[in-house]
């Protein structure tokens, strides 16, 4: 039976204490868990048959030890060199012995050492442990235990006393506090997982301080926070300050938290707009004595005397991190309930009312604080930074936090990661470092526990290969499961340790892409309904998208997490702005503007090839003016920040950028946003003065270019030619920049781009004239290299050229054409019309050349598409068309292997139209279409297709260009 005076019992424990670390400790995770709850079950039928009681001590006492601390709480012999547990282990001093000892115990020469942690002293069944024994010494055996615990040497920080029914744990150096457990209560699940908990091996097995010990610590430090009359700033500020480490914390789990909750149950009190919803009276005190003015705090005068009267201390430091917290945690307005008695009263009629609901505030029933503390708005940290697209500035503060002495290592870490400095070698390093100083620490778990996150995600950085297979061999071994439940857990309470769980979980990020998916479908099917003539009513999807997408952001930007640089994150930002876009051409009821904040994500996130596939069903994105304004500003500085211009306006590039622009994540990361910037741009359509800031940093971009990737100055050409948003002075000198003897044809990145700079000239500035010689002449200098030529950009310039320039270039091509003929060079200049088709004997020469190829082109039609096994006989014959050519010149008669389609092409004026198809009409572009437009054996043809086999395209055809008027 249990001792009778445990009626006064001290645990060491609370029971409220250990029930948030109990409630996520899984028995399953505890080895041999199925042969331990045998072990409890037989010793519990002992004891519930009487048989515990005939047995004597001396002949149970050994199984006891090792069955319920050898195998139960792991303390067994697997090691014979060192073991754990030994039986009547001899005290240093005396010849007394306790019944058993735990620590660690190894064979040294001819002797056993030991160090002894733990005593055990074993009684019988019938033995009351508070009792004095009928011995000499007339001592308790929890005294006696406890004179044992004096002679190991002071290395004994535990005491175990049991007499088989009940078994209890001491500190060695308080005996008036104890856990103690009954051999049936552990039957119980709950019972079983607190001993476990608290006394397995693994939470007591340190040479220091165990997880156990630590534990001890944590509660006894949490006793005095029970603070029954504290002032609801302190208890506010108390509640925030366990998140101090992290910017930004779910505002749902806020306001959940005590005191902003004061139901026992879940609410919703956080609405989309960034309100917090609360009913706790002594908030409404206080937010209706406060109010911002100018980014600024004020307090009412009578208040704060009486916060002074109650002696709250550093008050106003306290709101300013109240606040501060709550406004990086996306709250940006507090209400509060004046009365919930007088609310519970109006609304005792109402069906489905709940508390746990915000509920309407007005002047009568409750105040609202605005939020808005100057030093959060004006925000400099690295993720508006990173956002601002100015690298320059970027690069620089990451340099500037380094070299100060008091600064967020986090932070530090995550600006390294932006930039990918040593390819994240550097970050790694420095959450290394962040690791190794808060392990144990426990102000500072959220930072180890955000650094060992980091850490983990840092694998897939790191190629397996020279020290990057080193580093990837050691992240892959982090466990966070293991870090929460066996590190962390004890120094946390159930809001911080479920915060960590999510993050480790991914939970707010699955969930968001999840949501998303489902909204972005919603949306396309409200297109859809609008699009037949249909009309709904429903929630605001795109807010919703926007709300989750800001908690995703404040969620891993605003805490310094590495998570965005993986594609499941890039494929997050691209539902978003598909669903932004895809509201914007919901016309009725879709978005009428998109926030230059998803023009940003975009440029940093998505593929090139996705923002391309989505803006190409858009046309042009709907923007306020102010939000275009601010998205030029940062494309400005994008391109600014990659030149350095100096004193006489010589150029160079960046040395910031520069050397990081060596790492190639950082390189292709930033080639990616020029490529999205560009292509972003041009679907503005900003006007040329709109353009203006931006234009000349682009021009000097690219004179100093040598990081550029081929697709990325082709996505430049398609902005320059869609947008009229460079002079001509600025596409001359771009112009300039691309025929340089640095860049072509040793870069043929430029190639497309020299086309493009002169189809933007001809198109936007139709009177200009190249009329500068040396520039025409440098072209040509650098179309040649190394004996080898490519003059195929000369005849964009040759377009808008002077007529001298157009004969020194004309020159150059025939010289050109004389020394080594190339069909396709000639062909372009022929379609161009820049060298006639009767120019000595090239138009002969190309036909012989097409004449090589001795296989049909053309093969038929399928699902309304041409078939072509290849294209040059097509190609060659559509010379006539485009220059209006007579069909019967010489050099068209050469083809000697043509299908059917391909000689009725060759001269439609010489055929028999018995054999024509109508569909062949659909293989040819409008050139033919002009060409033969009123033919009327081809009219007579397509109107007896049409009667047996309506085809739209060819009834469009028909109509068009062959139907009589």
């Amino acid at each position: 039976m249990a001792d009778k005076k445990t009626k006064g019992y001290k645990p060491l424990f609370s029971a409220e204490f250990l029930s948030g670390y109990l409630l996520n400790f899984d028995l399953s995770t505890v080895s041999g868990i199925k042969k331990n709850r045998e072990i409890i079950s037989n010793w519990a039928d002992t004891d519930e048959s009487g048989k515990l009681d005939l047995m004597k001590e001396e002949s149970i006492k050994s199984r006891f030890l090792l069955e319920i601390f050898g195998q139960l709480l792991g303390f067994n012999y697997k090691n014979t060199g060192k073991w754990l547990f030994q039986e009547e282990q001899r005290s240093k001093v005396g010849q007394t012995k306790p019944d058993g000892a735990l620590g660690t115990f190894y064979i040294s020469e001819d002797r056993i050492k030991s160090e002894v942690r733990i005593v055990i002293e074993v009684k019988n069944s019938s033995a009351l442990l508070d009792d004095k024994q009928l011995r000499k010494t007339g001592i308790s055996p929890v005294d006696q235990a406890f004179l044992y615990s004096t002679k190991m040497e002071g290395k004994c920080k535990w005491v175990v006393v049991t007499n088989l029914r009940e078994i209890r744990f001491y500190r060695a150096n308080d005996q008036s506090r104890y856990q103690r457990y009954l051999l049936t209560e552990l039957l119980h699940e709950e019972k079983l997982k607190e001993l476990l908990y608290l006394f397995h091996r693994d939470r007591l097995d340190n040479q220091l301080e165990s997880t156990t010990e630590k534990l001890l610590v944590i509660h006894q430090k949490s006793l005095p926070r029970e603070i029954t009359n504290a002032h609801i700033i302190d208890e506010l500020h108390l509640s925030l300050k366990r998140f101090e480490e992290m910017n930004f914390v779910s505002p749902r789990l806020i306001a959940n938290l005590r005191p902003f909750n004061v139901l026992d149950n879940y609410v919703w009190h956080y609405s989309p707009s960034g309100k917090l919803f609360t009913l706790n009276f002594q908030i409404f005190e206080l937010i209706r004595n406060l109010k911002y003015v100018q980014g600024e705090l004020q307090i009412e005068p009578e208040y704060e005397k009486a916060l002074i009267s109650e002696q709250v201390i550093e008050y106003r430091k306290k709101l300013d991190f109240i606040f501060e917290k709550l406004y990086r945690s996306q709250i940006y307005a507090i209400s509060a309930l004046k009365s919930l008695e007088t609310t519970k009263e109006e609304k005792k009629h109402t069906i489905g009312f709940s508390y746990r609901h915000p509920v309407p505030i007005n002047a009568g029933n409750g105040a609202i604080l605005k939020i808005k503390p100057k030093s959060v708005t004006d925000c400099d940290c690295l993720s508006c930074n990173y956002r601002s697209l100015d690298f320059r500035k970027l690069i620089g503060k990451v340099e500037k936090i380094e070299a100060q002495e008091d600064y967020n290592p986090l932070e530090l870490a995550y600006g390294h990661y932006l930039i990918s400095t040593d390819n994240h070698k550097r970050s790694y390093k420095i959450l290394k470092d962040i690791e190794h100083d808060t392990k144990g620490v426990d102000k500072h778990i959220l930072l180890h526990f955000a650094a060992k996150f980091n850490l983990l995600y840092h694998y897939n950085l790191f190629y397996d290969e020279g020290d990057g297979k080193k580093i990837r061999k050691e992240l892959y071994n982090i466990d966070l499961d293991r870090l929460i439940n066996n590190e962390i857990d004890i120094y946390v309470d159930k809001e911080v340790r479920k915060l960590l769980v999510d993050i480790k979980d991914d939970k707010l990020f699955k969930d968001a892409i999840h949501n998303c998916r489902e909204t972005l479908q919603q949306i396309k099917e409200m297109k859809s309904l609008y699009e037949r003539g249909g009309e709904m009513s429903g929630p605001n999807y795109p807010e919703l998208i926007h709300d989750e997408y800001l908690k995703v952001y404040g969620h891993f930007q605003q805490n310094y997490l590495v998570r965005d640089v993986f594609s499941s994150y890039r494929e997050y930002v691209e539902l978003v702005f598909e669903a932004m876009l895809t509201s914007a051409q919901t016309i009725g009821a879709g978005l009428s503007i998109i926030r230059e904040f998803y023009l940003t994500e975009a440029v940093i996130y998505a593929s090139n090839s996705r923002v391309k596939e989505l803006l190409a069903r858009m046309g042009r994105i709907p923007m306020e003016r102010e939000q275009k304004h601010i998205f030029l500003k940062k494309a400005e500085a994008f391109f600014s920040s990659y030149v350095n211009v100096g004193i006489f306006g010589n150029l160079s590039k960046n040395e910031l950028i520069a050397r990081q622009l060596h790492n190639w994540r950082f390189h292709d990361k930033f080639n990616d946003m020029f490529n999205n910037l560009c292509t972003l741009l041009s679907h503005i359509e900003p006007s040329r003065e709109e353009f203006l800031p931006l234009s000349e940093p682009i021009v000097r971009f690219i004179a100093v270019d040598d990081d550029l990737r081929w697709w990325d100055v082709q996505q430049l050409g398609k902005l320059i030619t869609s947008v009229d948003i460079l002079n001509e002075k600025q596409l001359y000198d771009l112009l300039k920049s691309s025929i340089g003897p640095h860049r072509y044809p040793k870069g043929n990145k430029y190639k497309t781009l020299i086309n493009d700079i002169c189809q933007a000239m001809e198109k936007f500035h139709p009177g200009f004239l190249l009329t500068d010689e040396h520039t025409v002449r440098a072209a040509i200098l650098s179309c040649h290299n190394e004996g080898i030529a490519d003059l195929l950009p000369l005849a964009a310039i040759w377009k808008i050229s002077s007529l001298e320039n157009q004969r020194l270039l004309t020159l150059e091509f025939e010289r050109q054409l004389d020394n080594n003929f190339n069909e396709d060079f000639y062909e372009h200049l022929l379609k161009q019309k820049i060298i006639p088709h009767d120019r000595k004997d090239y138009l002969f020469r190309l036909a012989n050349e097409v004449n090589k190829f001795k296989v049909i082109g053309y093969t038929g039609m399928e699902n309304g598409n041409a078939k072509f096994t290849h294209t040059v006989h097509i190609n060659f014959l559509m010379i006539p068309y485009i220059l209006n050519l007579d069909f019967g010149l010489p050099e068209f008669e050469v083809l000697d292997t043509l299908s059917p389609f391909e000689s009725w092409l060759r001269n439609p004026l010489n055929f028999d139209y018995e054999s024509f198809e109508p569909n062949w009409l659909l293989a040819c572009n409008k050139f033919v279409h002009e060409r033969l437009k009123g033919n009327q054996l081809i009219a007579l043809s397509l109107e007896d297709n049409l009667r047996k086999s309506f085809d739209k395209k060819l009834a469009e055809i028909y109509f068009g260009y062959f139907a009589k008027t």
